[in-house]
């Protein structure tokens, strides 16, 4: 992972911790939100949820893991680095989805 910190708008991301990077590098990799046809807002059903996150990490899915992911996609969406899309209709949970900001200018490259 890069980043320009010179450049206006560019986040540091030296500070994150590893899962947090982990979550950055599996979002930028993950659909991003689509505009619906009716142009009444963005399609977000297809991101990614905290659980397959917690999928995409490799943990299991149990409350500590479930918490400390929770608390990472927080931090994340605080910096500005991730947009945290509230779904309309949720069965468990917040109903949040995730996917990685664009005007917040982190390059990931695999590892």
């Amino acid at each position: 992972m890069e980043t320009d910190n010179n450049v206006p708008k560019r986040h540091l991301i030296s500070r994150l911790s590893k899962m947090q990077k982990d979550i950055l590098a599996h979002l930028a990799a993950a659909p991003q939100p689509t505009p619906s046809p009716r142009g009444d807002g963005m399609l977000i059903g297809h991101l990614s949820r905290t659980g397959d996150i917690i999928d995409a990490l490799g943990r299991e899915r149990t409350p500590s893991n479930y918490a400390a992911v929770s608390k990472a996609l927080d931090r994340l969406n605080k910096r500005g680095l991730i947009n945290a899309h509230r779904a309309q209709c949720c069965l468990v949970g917040k109903g949040y989805r995730y996917a990685v900001n664009p005007d917040a200018h982190v390059f990931v490259q695999a590892a």
